[in-house]
């Protein structure tokens, strides 16, 4: 990716951007992602989101958001699931260095990741703080995108230390992919997407704070490994239903009908 701009992240860096103008800004970015793009994501992926009930569930609570990063507008996609909530989002700093989407990464509330252990730990507080404010934090605990990848890989556990830390559930959302129908499926490559948004997991206050966030980490990964499992059990049964229907029958075979069925005897 082209990257002609340099990001400085000193001492200094306005992670959380409270003021005025920039929450108002915030807001209306918000906005036009939900109004307009949703209905673009709608025809061109296919997106469908369920779930719903359980974001708003978390009303003026703060909550970290997870799911698998797999596309390169996964981000917005989220947005949607998410809607008018005040949020951040994790990204690479590079991204801040690409012509005219560093401003928009910065608008819908992208974070810049630093490279130094300075940077990633005054960013971590400055999430933290935003968390206990009732804010919403999105991170990607795997890490790096790979476009259309199957299942869930590796998480890092910083996402659900974050969390711990901070005193605030962690949402997963998990995105799935299901076959385009009819004459789509001749006019499309790529899958249709669903993004199911699972119930909130709460920290264990009772254990360490090491055990504590790797209990959200187990917890988060099993209810979104679930949720592919059924993602992958509906394809399956869909995918042998058609095969079952379009196995044709031959037009001399016979067609067994109620009266030539073997009369049944009924002991007494």
């Amino acid at each position: 990716m082209y990257t002609p701009f340099a990001l400085d992240i000193d001492d200094g860096y306005d992670y959380r951007r409270k003021g005025p103008l920039s929450t108002a800004w915030f807001y209306i970015i918000h906005t036009f992602v939900i109004s307009i793009l949703y209905p673009c994501f709608l025809i061109v992926n296919g997106l469908r989101i369920h779930g719903r009930k359980n974001m708003r569930a978390l009303r003026g609570r703060g909550a970290v958001t997870v799911c698998n990063h797999f596309h390169v507008l996964d981000s917005p996609m989220v947005s949607c699931g998410i809607g008018l909530r005040r949020t951040y989002y994790v990204t690479l700093a590079s991204n801040f260095c690409i012509p005219v989407i560093r401003h928009l990464v910065r608008w819908l509330g992208g974070v810049p990741l630093g490279q130094s252990p300075a940077q990633i730990k005054r960013m971590f507080s400055e999430m933290e703080t935003a968390l206990r404010e009732g804010k919403i934090v999105q991170m990607y605990p795997e890490g790096v995108l790979i476009p259309y990848s199957d299942g869930l890989r590796a998480f890092r556990r910083g996402t659900f230390l974050m969390a711990a830390e901070a005193g605030v559930p962690v949402l997963p959302m998990v995105f799935t992919y299901r076959a385009p129908r009819g004459i789509l499926r001749r006019l499309r490559r790529r899958p249709f997407l669903t993004l199911e948004i699972l119930p909130a997991i709460f920290p264990d206050e009772s254990l360490p704070m090491h055990r504590r966030s790797q209990r959200l980490l187990d917890d988060c990964r099993a209810a979104m490994l679930a949720a592919v499992d059924r993602s992958h059990a509906a394809s399956e049964n869909s995918a042998r239903k058609k095969a079952a229907e379009s196995v044709p029958v031959s037009a001399g075979a016979a067609v067994e009908t109620p009266s030539d069925k073997a009369p049944e005897h009924v002991g007494v």
